[in-house]
């Protein structure tokens, strides 16, 4: 990434697991594959800065990662395509970027205290507009800490095809944990299976080449702001989690990608005539009809 005069970069290295990878590849579910052209997940935490020095902060951070790593081998490996065209995560301890980047004039409640999100925190993170795509030639992970005035942010850019947001809190957490602890073993150990239902031979073959009630909000206010006619249909497309709705029920700690993204259809007429709660109810509906049958259905078609 190029860094503007708000960041200063004073050092990038690789991280690596502290143990050898014994993990065999990962074959990418049907979830995974419709990811690959989607942004990297861009995350993070901001923290008050500890009482320690600051060298000390980042080897205890490098060494946090390196632990945790060996608990997620897939993180540091790379997208691969086999013979077949089938495509997998190549656990091959490729390692993850990690940079220590400087913007100690930015105060956290310059960050915090505007309504729009301040341009220069796209900065915080490595990959921004990175699509899922170049895993096949740049690391599924990037950490990237910033030093600010009065705080530190942990950014972390991971490719979309490998992961979700479920998953990414909880490699984030076990990596929080095994910093604060020094603990080598976790209890909520990740699922890496793939001989589950969200596996299909019809999507993996490619070539290398419950809504939450603020959901209905920007459907009504962005089909308001379009002035379309009353007839033209609008559509509202959400991503719903499949871990709970398979029976039988996928491990809590599945990691990697178990959504579908579903739409719901309604005349702007409907959508500009009706209250927020109609709006709601449509995208409730929707989302609890999307069950065990619509999860297999939507996996063979």
């Amino acid at each position: 990434m190029a860094f503007s005069q708000s960041l200063t970069l004073i050092s990038k290295c690789t991280i690596f697991p502290d143990q050898k990878s014994i993990h065999s590849d990962v074959k990418l579910s049907v979830s995974d594959l419709s990811m690959l052209f989607c942004h990297y997940i861009q995350k993070g935490g901001l923290f008050a800065r500890p009482p320690i020095p600051i060298d000390c902060l980042f080897s205890l951070l490098q060494c946090g990662l390196s632990q945790t790593f060996s608990h997620f081998p897939p993180l540091t490996g790379c997208l691969n395509t086999d013979p077949s065209d089938y495509v997998y995560i190549t656990c091959n301890d490729g390692g993850v970027n990690f940079i220590h980047a400087s913007a100690i004039h930015i105060n956290v409640h310059k960050s915090l205290s505007p309504i729009d999100v301040p341009n220069y925190v796209k900065e915080f993170f490595v990959f921004d507009r990175t699509v899922s795509y170049d895993g096949y030639f740049k690391p599924i992970l990037a950490v990237q800490v910033t030093e600010l005035a009065n705080s530190v942010f942990i950014g972390c850019s991971l490719n979309h095809a490998i992961i979700d947001g479920m998953s990414f809190w909880s490699f984030f957490n076990t990596f929080t944990k095994v910093c604060g602890t020094g603990a080598k073993k976790i209890l909520r150990v990740p699922d890496f299976r793939r001989e589950l239902v969200l596996i299909s031979p019809t999507y993996l073959k490619v070539p290398e080449c419950g809504p939450k009630s603020w959901c209905a909000l920007p459907w009504l206010a962005v089909t308001c702001s379009r002035k379309l006619p009353s007839s033209k249909m609008t559509t509202f497309r959400m991503a719903v989690n499949c871990c709970h709705r398979l029976e039988p029920k996928l491990d809590p700690y599945y990691f990697e990608n178990a959504i579908q993204s579903i739409s719901t259809y309604a005349s702007v007429g409907d959508v500009l005539s009706r209250d927020l709660r109609w709006c709601v109810e449509q995208l409730n509906k929707n989302v609890t009809a999307h069950v065990n049958a619509t999860v297999r259905r939507c996996i063979d078609d």
